[in-house]
């Protein structure tokens, strides 16, 4: 597992036995957290000027889980004929919804 910080021109490895992805990520930041916190204290800082600021725009993206596009059985109900194929390995296309993007002005 590697986390590489291109800003700073750094780059972290570790080791992993961890057969759950979601607890290697966890670990792994973890360890990476105990190394470098002490020098992200200053983003506290910077994020209280900015909701301070009124020249600071907030936005909030968020992308959901990949959607497969094509006669896919959904197991829904709708009121139009549909063929559906009894499998979705082979889908058109996909698509990754994203959520609304909200914008504010911090007062």
């Amino acid at each position: 597992m590697g986390l590489f910080l291109p800003a700073l021109d750094e780059l972290f490895l570790y080791g992993i036995t961890s057969k759950v992805t979601s607890d290697c990520l966890v670990d792994c930041l973890a360890r990476w957290w105990e190394v470098v916190h002490d020098r992200f204290d200053h983003i506290t800082v910077v994020n209280q000027a900015a909701d301070r600021a009124d020249t600071v725009l907030r936005l909030s993206i968020d992308a959901k889980a990949t959607v497969k596009v094509g006669p896919c059985a959904r197991g829904g109900k709708s009121r139009i004929p549909t063929v559906a194929t009894d499998h979705d390995f082979h889908p058109e296309a996909t698509v990754t919804p994203v959520a609304q993007v909200q914008g504010v002005v911090a007062a």
